[in-house]
């Protein structure tokens, strides 16, 4: 009963076919909410840019290879700040999020985190159902998009991390409140740290099977309605992406282009995740 309720769930993330769009102002910067317990929003522009990382880069991976040209054609809103306990919360006691309950006491204005991929998709698809958007996870490209802000280094930041982030070199130990530290150029908070972040895409060992501009060569001209390379059938689609380093990160995970990957149903204390939602034509 339980694998079913997944798989109806996640059949209902990807199609999106029946759930109406709330529109929203596609202007660069701008936030909103669509509801009062509903994760806020911030406006990011299309764009391009170069995905993975060089090979001299400090903590660089063949898994980030090779680097290619990545578009994103149209504007998208991304979550301000990872979903918290108290928007959690607020799914959970509605009758969505698979009915897990989690520790509040550990405080409503951070992470959630001991959540798996499953459970991810569950929330998004409580959240479009609940106001009639379409929600979801990030692509793996959109991610790194939206981390990276328009910079083309390690991270978006310049200096000491710790001013910028909550990794292991800070010694907190712990997770701290969403938006502890300043938002990227695009108005994003903790896309590199805290706690890492659930994506859409099947796993996957590198890029090779992708177009210069970023699709899966397999894919229809237009892109997937998920999310520009979001692999949603190929590759271990028994793991599932998680981006961004966390509160226990070394160096070499906190990076914009670092990527790893694990079973969809793992759940740790450093992983979370944040949602998205495209504008419609």
């Amino acid at each position: 009963m339980r694998e079913a309720s997944l798989r109806q769930a996640f059949v209902a993330a990807v199609a999106f076919a029946t759930v109406p769009s709330l529109a929203f102002a596609a202007e660069p910067g701008e936030r909103f909410r669509h509801c009062a317990d509903c994760p806020e929003m911030v406006v990011v522009p299309a764009g391009e840019f170069v995905m993975g990382s060089p090979s001299d880069e400090p903590g660089h991976s063949e898994i980030e290879e090779p680097r290619h040209r990545a578009a994103i054609r149209r504007p998208l809103a991304i979550g301000r700040t990872e979903v918290t306990y108290a928007e959690w919360d607020a799914c959970a006691a509605d009758g969505g999020c698979n009915g897990l309950c989690l520790d509040a006491a550990i405080g409503g204005a951070r992470p959630v985190v001991q959540v798996s991929w499953n459970d991810a998709i569950a929330y998004t698809v409580w959240l479009s159902s609940k106001v009639r958007a379409r929600y979801r996870l990030m692509s793996e490209t959109e991610w790194e998009y939206a981390a990276r802000a328009g910079s083309t280094g390690s991270h978006h930041w310049q200096g000491a991390a710790c001013a910028h982030a909550n990794v292991a070199a800070c010694r907190n130990n712990s997770t701290l409140p969403v938006a502890s530290y300043a938002a990227n150029s695009f108005g994003l908070h903790d896309m590199i740290g805290n706690v890492s972040e659930w994506v859409q895409d099947c796993w996957f060992t590198g890029y090779e099977d992708l177009s210069a501009d970023g699709l899966l060569r397999s894919q229809s001209r237009g892109g997937n309605p998920i999310g520009p390379t979001a692999r949603l059938s190929q590759g271990d689609c028994g793991r599932r992406a998680y981006r961004g380093g966390a509160w226990n990160s070394l160096p070499a995970e906190a990076r914009a282009a670092s990527r790893a990957g694990v079973v969809r149903n793992y759940r740790s204390d450093a992983i979370g995740f944040r949602v998205a939602t495209t504008a419609l034509d």
